[in-house]
């Protein structure tokens, strides 16, 4: 299941950023990186070539979305990740 934290609702509002576009980066990524505070950071394209990075936690079958942003290729190498 995936849930959403408060601060990822209120980020995401202010981003025009879908629920859709976050389940589809955790379900499919392109890729997935170890991120801060033992977190883990996917990303998936976007139409018009951004890129979505979603920052969640795990626990167990549960997906809590700590917070999501779109970047470019250069923002999304910052996060960590090398195969965009």
């Amino acid at each position: 299941m995936i849930r959403y934290s408060d601060h990822a609702v209120k980020r995401m509002d202010e981003r025009s950023i879908l629920r859709e576009g976050v389940e589809t980066a955790i379900r499919n990524p392109l890729e997935l990186v170890l991120a801060r505070h033992g977190r883990r950071a996917v990303c998936s394209l976007l139409p018009g070539g951004k890129i979505l990075v979603v920052i969640y936690e795990q626990e167990e079958e549960d997906f809590i979305v700590v917070t999501a942003v779109k970047t470019n290729r250069e923002g999304a190498r910052r996060v960590g990740f090398t195969r965009i």
